[in-house]
């Protein structure tokens, strides 16, 4: 018992988290992915359906990035059409949960609001980017591959879309260690 205090003690001066850190930090992002999922709720989205929107930009971003390729789809809304296969970016394929999700942890994380605001800056549009890069690749799969579209739609895309979201949080809580650390060091004369 006392090797496991002492090596939970070891990792909280390593880590700079506590139980009671974490706990914050869950509460909080349960809080904020509550306040994600209310916005999706229908009274919200009466007045904005942020839903629609993005997939409406999601879909025309990612027909130009296929036009870029030589892969012109015809686009109505958020309906993809191209050699007779049609796809619909909607909710779950329009990154709108992985942008939740990251958003999220970003909040919830104990960091300055300066910090954070980098975060969401830099991580968000990279993010989403890399979202629209998976529609256009999932579109260019489902015309040119068919047999393998359901199992990279359903089981590689999807999984990856939180991979991504996981990697650029970490990625901000590297560069969050980095600055509290340059921050915490001595100026040399």
């Amino acid at each position: 018992m006392n090797k496991i205090v002492r090596s939970q003690a070891a990792v909280t001066r390593s880590t700079g988290w506590s139980r009671i850190r974490l706990r914050q930090f869950l509460t909080q992002y349960l809080l904020y992915m509550v306040v994600a999922t209310l916005m999706m709720a229908e009274p919200i989205t009466q007045w904005v359906d942020l839903n629609s929107g993005f997939s409406n930009l999601t879909a025309r971003a990612s027909a130009k990035l296929l036009s870029l390729f030589g892969m012109t789809c015809a686009r109505e809304g958020t309906v993809l059409s191209h050699a007779g296969s049609t796809f619909e970016v909607s909710f779950g394929c329009n990154g709108l949960e992985a942008a939740f999700l990251y958003c999220a942890a970003i909040l919830a994380f104990p960091a300055s609001w300066k910090r954070k605001s980098i975060g969401l800056l830099a991580g968000f549009p990279a993010l989403q980017l890399s979202n629209i890069v998976r529609i256009a690749l999932l579109v260019y799969c489902g015309v040119y591959f068919k047999g393998f579209f359901q199992l990279l739609h359903v089981y590689l895309a999807q999984g990856g879309v939180i991979l991504i979201t996981l990697i650029f949080f970490l990625v901000y809580i590297r560069f969050d260690a980095g600055q509290r650390n340059s921050n915490a060091r001595p100026a040399s004369n």
